[in-house]
């Protein structure tokens, strides 16, 4: 695995894991890569500095602990929350998600919070047109 320093066509820089560099490449040109900020997939590699290994630093290398559990816990209580917020304000279109962000984009509908699901190729598309979307995490509560 590799991890690479990103940067959004809108200036956002982020960090993303890859198997190796023709996996970033391949993803990428897919526009399987998507900025976390701003959804946008015109990404590129940002400039970062290589990690050298030598004696001294892994002699002198110290692990830092992970977050203590009750934090994660927290974290995950707070993000379930969140989820189940815009979830009980927002309608569900379910996979029609892309048809009706156009609709009201378009103003062919009055504009209203949706949510739902879109398939890569339909999420790309939208942010091509110039419609806003924000990509909502799964749930904690869904994942296990």
């Amino acid at each position: 695995m590799i991890k690479f320093s990103l940067k959004c066509n809108k200036g956002h820089e982020f960090e993303s894991w890859f198997s190796d560099n023709e996996s970033f490449e391949a993803q990428s040109e897919r526009g399987l890569v998507a900025c976390p900020f701003c959804t946008s997939t015109t990404i590129e590699k940002a400039l970062m500095a290589p990690n050298i290994s030598t004696r001294l630093k892994k002699k002198n290398a110290s692990i830092s602990p992970p977050a203590p559990l009750a934090k994660q816990t927290e974290a995950l209580a707070l993000t379930s929350q969140v989820i189940e917020h815009i979830k009980q304000t927002t309608d569900n279109v379910g996979d029609k998600f892309a048809e009706e962000a156009r609709k009201i984009h378009y103003e062919e509908v009055p504009a209203r919070p949706i949510w739902g699901t879109a398939t890569a190729e339909e999420t790309k598309d939208l942010v091509d047109e110039g419609i806003e979307i924000v990509p909502l995490p799964p749930s904690p509560k869904e994942q296990n």
